[in-house]
């Protein structure tokens, strides 16, 4: 049994049983204690690895270790080398991905709603910034690296890696990961390269980006030209999908995205800040030129636009799961889930018993509602008779001198007939047609044209008036209320047979449902194909395509980059994991489902519910509307009538 003290009480210490291990190191538990661990390095650490150990350990503090796994004391072995170091103890978390994920989410975080992701957003922000007010720089930044509890506590680890300058004394961060490397540093050496705190606050907006975008890389979009763009030379080109110049910059964000001003113009203007400034040539005192980027956001003004953000969430009314900005006009998640056909939130709920209801109650208190009288005739229906004092023109004189007139040129064809009997007689039919002429009623065009104004405008104030009686002072608007509120009812009764429908339903699916849910437990990112490595599988994330279930050829084929080799190798890895995929027919329904079912029927009756409860108010205000409305628009609606019918008559007349 090897032997092992500590460095600083030069205490022995009694290892327990290996908790984890990783491709450096074992962790394993320490006897006597519940609140450290112990790291042993599986290769012996150089030099440099063991003066940085010791140098973090002499620098640890209480505000550190609140927020990441730093190294408390060193140990050595029984030949005195250093050979690990131990650190506080993490409770039971998952790495960052399996909460913003939204397939890994619905296993590992089944409560979470968008609030906790905003949470743990702003913890995330809040751990940088207490890393970087000591002076630090984290350097090496992936989901892998934060692990997160159910409380939403982050805890940042590898600490052992970070880049740390003690007592003037600098220890560089020797790796990385491309996806969350700034563009100045894409394609450099991490070996022996100094980084600065400004390079770790690129790193933090791509993290706070997968949790706000669901998943998303900002840099994984769609070429706008021909041929591949893998998200690592999208960074060092700075095409930044979501951004304001993403078209500039050949590219656009994926199909069933958010945009970026979803969760307001302040956020917005920080991911543009941190993504699409472009950097800058510096020349140091000694002639060299190196590239920098300008001042990205700092942690601090992520959290504080964070905690705005929380602030700002609403509930949405088609799901209880969801929550979004209160500027936005309609809720976000529910068209991304429309889009895609996966759920986002919601994952896990509680079956509740439903409560009884007493419909005949219910609706015996809407039948007591008196309907209102049937609808009064309308002026228009009744015969018209001119109000008293109305001076109608009575048509006469138009009249005797369109019969003159007729007469006139009656006697004017009579005396064409008796023309060749009598050749005088033409002299009296030219004088008779002429008397005819002169005889005929005319109107000026103008006076036409004014009363044919005055007929138009009467009849569209009659129209309008009569539109508003149909309206407001109908007895059709508390019958189509009544007939509503009675298939409202009808509805309420037919819940329990809605409940063992959608039942049914999920037992003729479970064989789908099986597979799916078997599928989904094999993650792309995690796999070993051939080709789709850590950016491709970032890539096909952002599209959507995380597991084995969502690996399909018309979905690959929206990804460019993944030609027929690709596209092969990914539907061959997923038949290979279909393959073992065996169906049971015995195993009952998912509870999940079936509590989700239980939910939504709920749901719905307290919604029927509600409605008819209010059911007889609403009545008996449309009924008091009505009553109103007949008292307000019935004189006015006559006169309107006889408006229009003076308007004709003069019209008539002249």
């Amino acid at each position: 049994m090897p032997q092992y003290s500590t460095v600083k009480s030069r205490a022995p210490l009694s290892l327990g049983m290996e908790l984890a291990r990783g491709g450096e190191g074992r962790i394993c538990a320490i006897q006597g204690s519940n609140a450290s661990v112990a790291k042993l390095y599986l290769q012996e650490p150089d030099a440099q690895k063991v003066a940085k150990v010791t140098a973090m350990a002499n620098a640890v503090n209480d505000t550190l270790t609140k927020v990441a796994a730093w190294p408390t004391d060193a140990i050595r072995d029984e030949r005195g080398r250093i050979c690990g170091f131990i650190m506080p103890r993490i409770p039971s978390r998952a790495d960052a991905h399996e909460l913003y994920g939204p397939k890994s989410r619905a296993v590992a975080f089944p409560s979470a709603d968008f609030r906790f992701l905003v949470h743990v957003a702003a913890n995330i922000a809040r751990a940088f910034a207490t890393i970087h007010a000591a002076g630090q720089v984290i350097g090496d930044i992936n989901q892998g690296h934060m692990l997160v509890g159910g409380d939403g506590k982050v805890v940042l680890i590898d600490t052992d890696s970070f880049q740390v300058t003690i007592n003037g004394q600098r220890y560089t961060c020797d790796v990385g990961t491309p996806l969350f490397t700034p563009p100045e540093l894409q394609d450099h050496s991490f070996r022996g390269l100094v980084r600065t705190q400004n390079h770790d606050l690129f790193g933090l907006a791509v993290m706070l980006f997968h949790f706000l975008f669901m998943g998303r890389h900002p840099y994984a979009g769609v070429p706008l030209h021909k041929g591949e763009m893998p998200i690592e030379r999208a960074i060092k080109e700075r095409r930044f999908a979501y951004g304001a110049n993403a078209a500039l910059m050949g590219m656009a964000r994926p199909p069933h995205t958010v945009p970026l001003e979803t969760f307001g113009p302040s956020i917005a203007q920080l991911f543009e800040a941190a993504f699409s400034a472009q950097t800058v040539m510096q020349t140091d005192s000694s002639g060299k030129t190196a590239v920098q980027s300008p001042p990205r956001p700092t942690a601090l003004a992520w959290l504080n636009q964070i905690g705005q953000l929380a602030q700002s969430l609403k509930q949405c009314s088609a799901s209880a799961a969801h929550f979004y900005p209160k500027h936005l006009a309609s809720c976000p998640w529910c068209q991304v889930e429309r889009g895609t056909g996966v759920r986002l939130f919601g994952f896990k709920i509680e079956a509740t018993a439903s409560k009884a209801i007493d419909v005949a109650t219910l609706w015996q208190a809407i039948e007591r509602v008196p309907r209102p009288p049937d609808d009064p005739p309308l002026p228009s229906s009744l015969p018209w008779q001119p109000p008293p004092g109305t001076n109608l023109p009575d048509g006469c004189t138009k009249l005797y001198r369109q019969v003159g007139s007729v007469a006139a040129a009656s006697f004017g064809v009579v005396g064409c007939m008796a023309f060749q009997a009598t050749p005088g007689a033409m002299w009296l039919a030219i004088i008779a047609f002429v008397a005819a002429a002169v005889i005929w009623p005319r109107v000026p065009a103008a006076k036409r044209a004014a009363a044919d104004a005055k007929i138009a405008a009467a009849t569209g104030n009659w129209n309008r008036l009569a539109e508003q009686w149909d309206t407001q002072a109908s007895v059709k608007g508390f019958d189509a209320t009544k007939y509503n509120l009675a298939k409202l009812r009808a509805a309420l009764g037919d819940l329990p047979n809605e409940k063992a429908r959608r039942v049914a339903k999920l037992r003729e699916e479970q064989r789908e449902f099986q597979r799916r849910r078997y599928l989904d437990r094999f993650r792309i990112d995690r796999a070993d194909i051939p080709g789709v490595k850590s950016g491709r599988a970032a890539l096909l994330a952002s599209f959507g395509i995380e597991t084995a279930y969502d690996v399909a050829e018309h979905r690959i084929a929206a990804v460019k980059g993944f030609g027929p080799v690709l596209t092969k190798q990914l539907l061959d890895w997923r038949r290979a994991k279909e393959a073992t995929f065996r169906y049971n027919p015995n195993e009952p329904i998912d509870p999940g489902e079936l509590a989700r079912v239980q939910a939504e029927i709920g749901s719905h009756q307290e919604q029927l519910v509600h409605s008819l409860r209010d059911g007889a108010i609403q009545l008996q205000r449309i009924s008091q509307e009505i009553s109103a409305a007949r008292g307000r628009l019935a004189p006015v609606l006559k006169v309107a009538w006889d408006k229009l019918q003076v308007a004709e008559a003069e019209r008539k007349a002249l």
